[in-house]
């Protein structure tokens, strides 16, 4: 896909694009980034780098069936029951 048709059917400038495309853009506004990802179908997180996964999936606790404690620890981020 050409930048051109990018920048038509994101609203985007043709130079920012470019910049983002040859990792000269310094800093990236929030707004490029959710347009991008919107754009491509992929998450913002996979757009940064923060992720291998494009879309990641997120289920919901009780799809999980976890005990209550289970639940408690992944929210407080620590490791001991």
């Amino acid at each position: 896909m050409r930048l051109e048709d990018v920048a038509a059917q994101t609203g985007l400038s043709k130079s920012a694009l470019g910049k983002y495309e040859s990792d000269d853009s310094g800093d990236i506004n929030h707004y490029a980034v959710v347009t991008l990802a919107k754009f491509y179908g992929v998450s913002t997180d996979f757009l940064l780098g923060l992720t291998e996964q494009k879309n990641p999936t997120n289920a919901k606790v009780q799809a999980l069936r976890l005990r209550d404690e289970a639940i408690e620890v992944l929210k407080s981020g620590s490791a001991a029951l």
